[in-house]
């Protein structure tokens, strides 16, 4: 989905209007803003637009006797933003929001522009674009009037620290966050954020209309949650993942997901997992790296559940004036990151208490070296166990003991059988849980339990056969009889099943 209009383009800052004039589609007549090379919904190169002059016929006038049109702000894909006056207001600065005439005539989009200032309306915050009326033109083009911001971009700051504190939104799902629709507004040595463009926003418990419904897929791609990708019906938990992948893009200096055009960013939001952030970024802290790609992962319900939660999980990291420090660095060209360092010579962020930062360290930090090792022991266990059962399985069948090349073939064999599927499970592994220190922390925790219920029951198994044989009966025929074998492995692959399965039962309730 293209931006949408606002007003709070650099060039509005510096004095500079921009050129109202669009780029048209040739194959489905739509229009774009001027930097648009190619049509987001059919791929066809964009021409000039047909009957625009760049004197816009809404400069000075007054819409609903309240708010005259000064100049153009500013435009996007919908919409385009003018400053106008308020006529009763003395000094007040109003920003108008038009949607496009083309556009005016289509009743969908008409109703999603409404229902934007329906959304941001009802929204409380500071850090919230306030909006103060919607109407429509002597023209019929539907507007929304809102706060006139001035300041930057939050793209300017993508190589320095974080935004900071992001605001639970009211139970709106704003499906479309990402840098563009982040401002800075205010003194330089105190900036506010806010958020814009709720064009495609979606009231939580409301339910779908037509506009939002299972299969409709909106937002841009390179922040989008892969349920949102693949048309689902959403929650706040898209607006978690976009906050991840605009924290990824911050802190590493690139997008988590890249493709040459927008297909291809879909795709490799469904399918590849980003580069780890502190691969791009070493001096990225782990516990940080394990909130980011918490907030990114795939499955919704390996997400934070709520912006609470995320906002909890991100607070030891927060000093209380790191926008100011990294605004300012952004726009001076210089400042140094709110990056410390501990007393054990580790990098944090801000404020993170030592003790909490080396807990969560040692957790990040062990938790591959675990899987590497622990993953060893079980592939090693399993081997040896399978190959136990499959000589009390021939000790049994021709009732003697095994011959050299019989016991060899059964090495050769288990070997074989165990292979393909550790071959698939550990690339699966490396594509997932390796570059994921979220998922690397499951995996290892659940990897461990596996192993130990295994060798617990396997080895508790074996001893009570010993003591039921040596100690109670005497008789050390019941001990030697093959079969336990058998038995022992069957009961830790049981034992270890079980631990799969309430993981994944548990995975499913969440």
């Amino acid at each position: 989905m293209a931006d949408e209009a606002r007003g709070r383009q650099d060039g509005v800052l510096s004095g500079q209007e921009p050129q109202a004039r669009l780029r048209q589609c040739p194959s489905c007549s739509s229009f774009f803003p001027a930097d648009f090379k190619i049509c987001p919904h059919d791929g066809a190169a964009l021409g000039p637009g047909s009957g625009l002059t760049d004197v816009d016929p809404l400069i000075g006038a007054v819409l609903h006797n309240t708010y005259k049109i000064k100049r153009v702000a500013g435009e996007g894909g919908m919409a385009r933003v003018y400053e106008a006056a308020h006529l009763r207001i003395t000094g007040r600065r109003v920003a108008i929001k038009v949607l496009f005439a083309e556009l005016s005539r289509l009743p969908e989009m008409v109703e999603r522009f409404e229902r934007e200032a329906r959304a941001v309306a009802s929204i409380k915050h500071p850090n919230v674009v306030e909006v103060w009326d919607f109407g429509t033109t002597q023209t019929g083009q539907p507007f929304i009037a809102e706060e006139f911001l001035e300041g930057i971009d939050a793209g300017v700051l993508l190589k320095r620290s974080p935004i900071l504190e992001v605001p639970d939104k009211q139970r709106i799902v704003h499906r479309d966050l990402k840098p563009e629709n982040l401002f800075l507004v205010g003194d330089i040595s105190a900036l506010n954020l806010k958020i814009l463009d709720f064009g495609i926003s979606k009231l939580a418990g409301t339910g779908e209309n037509a506009l939002t419904q299972t299969g409709a897929v909106l937002g841009t791609p390179a922040y989008m949650a892969p349920e949102q990708a693949r048309g689902e019906k959403v929650d706040q938990r898209v607006d978690i993942f976009a906050l991840g992948a605009i924290l990824y893009r911050f802190l590493t200096g690139q997008r988590p997901f890249e493709g040459s055009d927008a297909a291809s960013t879909i795709v490799s939001v469904l399918t590849s997992e980003p580069i780890r952030p502190r691969a791009l970024n070493p001096l990225l802290p782990d516990g940080l790296e394990l909130v980011i790609q918490k907030a990114m992962a795939k499955s919704p319900r390996e997400r934070f559940s709520t912006m609470s939660e995320f906002d909890e999980e991100l607070a030891p990291f927060d000093t209380g004036v790191g926008l100011q420090k990294s605004s300012l660095a952004a726009l001076g060209g210089a400042g140094e990151a709110t990056l410390r360092t501990d007393p054990e010579g580790e990098t944090l962020v801000g404020g993170l208490a030592p003790s909490a930062a080396t807990r969560t360290r040692s957790d990040v930090r062990f938790a591959r070296p675990t899987i590497l090792l622990v993953g060893i022991v079980a592939a090693l266990s399993a081997a040896m166990g399978l190959a136990n059962a499959a000589a009390a399985a021939l000790r049994m069948l021709h009732g003697r003991e095994l011959l050299m090349m019989e016991s060899i073939l059964i090495v050769v064999g288990v070997v074989a059988a165990l292979s393909t599927p550790l071959f698939f499970l550990t690339r699966e592994m490396l594509r997932t849980s390796w570059q994921n220190s979220a998922r690397a922390l499951i995996t290892a925790t659940l990897l461990r339990q596996v192993v130990f219920v295994a060798l617990c029951i396997y080895g508790f198994s074996e001893l009570a056969i010993s003591f039921v044989s040596c100690v109670i009966e005497q008789n050390s025929v019941i001990e030697q009889w093959p079969g336990w074998n058998i038995v022992f492995f069957g009961a830790a692959c049981v034992g270890a099943g079980i631990v799969l399965l309430v993981h994944f039962l548990r995975r499913l309730r969440a």
